[in-house]
């Protein structure tokens, strides 16, 4: 459940990234409104990721058809 919530945050806080410079762009955010929401979507993100990215898996190189 937690990794659910979680993923749906970084997602929230990935659109808000992407979408609060436009508004910028547009004259609907002021400069320190859009470099705040940013520093805190950025915040959001990172935390967000640590809690469902997870553990790399063990390597298994026998079964690898490369080597």
């Amino acid at each position: 459940m937690m990794k659910k919530i979680s993923k749906w945050l970084g997602l929230l806080s990935l659109i808000s990234i992407a979408l609060v410079p436009i508004a910028y762009f547009f004259d609907l955010l002021e400069f320190s409104a859009m470099t705040s929401i940013l520093f805190v979507a950025t915040l959001l993100w990172y935390m967000t990721a640590f809690l469902w990215i997870g553990k790399p898996d063990d390597a298994n190189l026998e079964s690898d058809p490369i080597l």
